[in-house]
């Protein structure tokens, strides 16, 4: 099996998998995952070359998983657009059921012996006019350091007590043209 088959393959088992969790199918998705795993030690076998051949296929699989992750971001953002965009119709929609209804005076006989009506649930919810006047224990707060307030701060020479400026360091794979 070539090196792309076995990207594919990886591919295809993460969205299968993906699949068969959310149907609750935990045979397939055990199969899936098996196969997965399978592909992953081929992957491995093939890595008994050189260090620079290891590099080029490790560096093209992470670009074309690159590629495929901003393509899922791309889709996931798109499907809760799409969503919202549905959820505001179907509210518009159920307005004008209801409406149609009440203009009726009350239930309305359909086809199919079918009946549309209006239903109606009580529940009871909290406004608050005025937060500031509450008492202590009707009231939570969430404390959260300015941390861009902290770095300015200690960067210009000022001791802020409770906080410190750490170096951190992020490391990644680069290649470039010689």
């Amino acid at each position: 099996m070539e090196l792309h088959e076995l990207f594919a393959t990886i591919e295809h088992c993460e969205v299968a998998l993906h699949n068969a969790t959310e149907a609750g199918d935990d045979e397939r998705a055990a199969d899936a995952t098996t196969i997965m795993g399978e592909a992953m030690e081929r992957l491995e076998a093939l890595f008994s070359t050189e260090l620079p051949d290891k590099l080029e296929a490790l560096l093209a699989f992470t670009d074309e998983s690159k590629a495929q992750q901003d393509v899922a971001k791309a889709k996931a953002a798109e499907w809760r657009d799409i969503a919202g965009r549905r959820a505001s119709r179907i509210e518009r929609l159920q307005r004008m059921a209801m409406d149609l209804i009440d203009a009726h005076g009350g239930p309305v006989d359909m086809a199919g012996g079918r009946r549309a009506h209006i239903r109606e649930r009580r529940s009871e919810v909290v406004e608050v006019d005025d937060v500031d006047v509450l008492a202590g224990g009707y009231v939570r707060l969430t404390k959260a350091a300015n941390k861009a307030a902290i770095k300015a701060a200690i960067k210009a020479g000022q001791t802020v007590p409770g906080a410190r400026l750490v170096e951190s360091v992020s490391r990644s794979v680069g290649v470039r043209d010689r």
